[in-house]
């Protein structure tokens, strides 16, 4: 028995281990890109600006360009973003091997890890100098915390699900997506009289008011009009979102497969099929001529 134990231990850090190293190799080879001088731009700003005291600057939460700037004061700044999606995307192996642990054995939580070490999409957001690898690390622990105390761990872990929750919160707004399942299992908890199942559902409430604060700075941005409009919140929007994580494009509807320049009316060709017909790429490649004769 201890020897199973301790080989699993030994796999457990072999697969972390191999995730920091995939996350670490070239971190520094591409040159930031726009998005990534944002976060940049962002982490120089005067705290009270920062934390949303100030105009708005952002769509996203400042937890993760707060934490940027404090890092930089150690680092150089270029790398800094780079860095904490780095260190937080190889600190999310161990923490989804105790939550697989946690619901199937430890086996299994090797398993997931491993899973998500050699995941190319991990890799590269953790190579990022944006917030997106710090939520995902955030809404892990928080599963695991949720988890840890339905199963009837200490109290500690409460205090690590509330934390967690409202971090990932002010991190990034599409965290409300990953933590809204949570209030399923919550209900489920509460009518099955599960132990803590009232303090777990109180806690998640508290969280959720917790980010009451910050919903005039998102308003603000997520509007109906203006230079806001590519973030305008609509019933149709939310609806493509949740669409698109099961299996469909952006917008809600199949993936585009072709895509030419100018003005969408006139040069934007979207298609349903599976393979584009010799017509329709001859008509794309017309607009794109035709759009380009009119830019001269």
């Amino acid at each position: 028995m201890r020897a199973r134990v301790k080989t699993i231990g030994i796999g457990v850090i072999g697969v972390i281990a191999l995730g920091g190293a995939l996350r670490l190799y070239r971190v520094d080879a591409l040159s930031l890109w726009v998005d990534e001088g944002l976060t940049v731009l962002f982490a120089r700003l005067p705290w009270p600006t920062l934390l949303g005291f100030g105009p708005v600057y952002s769509l996203h939460p400042p937890l993760y360009f707060a934490l940027v700037k404090l890092l930089s004061l150690v680092c150089p700044e270029l790398m800094a973003g780079r860095l904490l999606s780095m260190v937080a995307a190889t600190l999310t192996l161990p923490i989804l091997y105790l939550l697989g642990a946690r619901l199937a054995g430890p086996r299994a939580g090797t398993l997931a890890a491993l899973v998500l070490a050699l995941s190319p999409l991990h890799i590269w957001y953790a190579r990022e100098a944006r917030p997106y690898a710090l939520v995902a690390l955030l809404i892990a622990l928080c599963y695991l915390a949720l988890v840890a105390v339905l199963q009837g761990s200490g109290r500690l872990w409460i205090a690590v699900y509330a934390s967690a929750a409202v971090a990932a919160l002010y991190t990034e707004d599409s965290a409300v997506f990953a933590l809204a399942p949570q209030t399923l299992i919550l209900l489920c908890a509460l009518t099955r009289r599960w132990p803590r199942a009232r303090l777990l559902a109180l806690t998640f409430a508290v969280a959720a008011c917790a980010f009451i604060p910050w919903l005039p700075h998102l308003f603000a941005v997520v509007g109906t009009a203006g230079v806001t409009d590519q973030f305008a919140l609509s019933p149709g929007r939310v609806a493509a979102v949740l669409l698109s994580v099961v299996g469909l494009s952006a917008d809600g509807r199949r993936v585009a497969l072709l895509e030419c320049d100018g003005p969408p009316p006139l040069c934007s060709t979207r298609t349903a099929s599976a393979r584009p017909t010799r017509a329709r790429m001859s008509s794309c490649r017309a607009s794109r001529h035709g759009c380009r004769s009119r830019s001269r």
